[in-house]
């Protein structure tokens, strides 16, 4: 049920992956991810591939080694009529790596890894109509989990994956409108009336509308990073200046611009 791929430079092994099939045949349970997604109700994934680890020597790593061994996996995983391909990962770094190879954020587990001290991130390419409808029903569900619980249960999570997160998930997820009293006060924060604690209520929905209609996906990471953290986070504005070097003024005034979408 495993499958372990070399990648060589001039004769030399550069790097190496390994993956399991899922479901799984025999043993204990059904696999990561088809457990994951029985267990929230995203439905069946299919046959797939995760990835159980993938390294590249230091020397050679960003060169497209890893890419190369991930894009021979997804071939075999065509080749023999497999739903999908997926990772999961308890160190958050290779989350930029799985993003830019278009892979889909579906899950952030709530508990930490002991091993990591991080939460689990699951990323998962599907690769047939089926898997692209759980793909979309788990990405939403995590679109939502994060907004909604930023403030909570993903408080620990690093500001700059949450953001990363956000802009993974792709915006095919339904999001509600503003009603007349929310779009009012969005409007007078966007005119410099509020401050954006005075309405964090409605900027904390209308990242979701934001989301949606794709405006998230084309702010620069300093912009997405402020939202993961003083919106979908809560934190307090001395955390902006810290992390992103933003005092209280321009913090509000880059919300306001941001903002200023909704309104139009």
């Amino acid at each position: 049920g495993h499958v372990l791929l070399a990648a060589f430079v001039d004769g030399e092994v550069a790097g190496a992956l390994e993956a399991a099939v899922e479901p799984r045949v025999g043993g204990r349970g059904s696999g990561v991810f088809p457990d994951v997604f029985e267990r929230m109700g995203w439905g069946v994934t299919g046959r797939g591939y995760r990835v159980v680890r993938v390294a590249v020597v230091p020397c050679l790593q960003r060169r497209g080694v890893g890419r190369a061994l991930v894009s021979r996996l997804e071939g075999l995983a065509r080749d023999e009529g497999f739903s999908w391909v997926g990772a999961s990962f308890g160190h958050h770094e290779p989350l930029g790596f799985w993003l830019r190879l278009g892979y889909i954020p579906v899950h952030v587990s709530p508990r930490f890894n002991p091993a990591t001290g991080e939460k689990n991130i699951m990323v998962f390419k599907p690769l047939d109509s089926r898997a692209e409808e759980a793909a979309r029903r788990a990405s939403c569900s995590l679109l939502k989990r994060l907004v909604y619980s930023g403030s909570s249960v993903y408080r620990d999570v690093a500001a700059e994956t949450v953001a990363l997160l956000l802009r993974g998930v792709p915006p095919w997820c339904t999001a509600p409108e503003l009603d007349r009293e929310d779009t009012g006060r969005l409007a007078r924060f966007v005119g410099g009336i509020l401050s954006y604690e005075s309405v964090h209520d409605v900027l904390l929905r209308g990242v979701l509308l934001l989301h949606s209609k794709g405006y998230l996906h084309g702010l620069d990471d300093r912009t997405l990073t402020l939202i993961a953290l003083l919106v979908v986070q809560g934190k307090p504005v001395y955390e902006a200046e810290k992390l992103l070097g933003m005092g209280r003024e321009e913090a509000e005034r880059a919300l306001r611009r941001v903002y200023q979408l909704v309104v139009e």
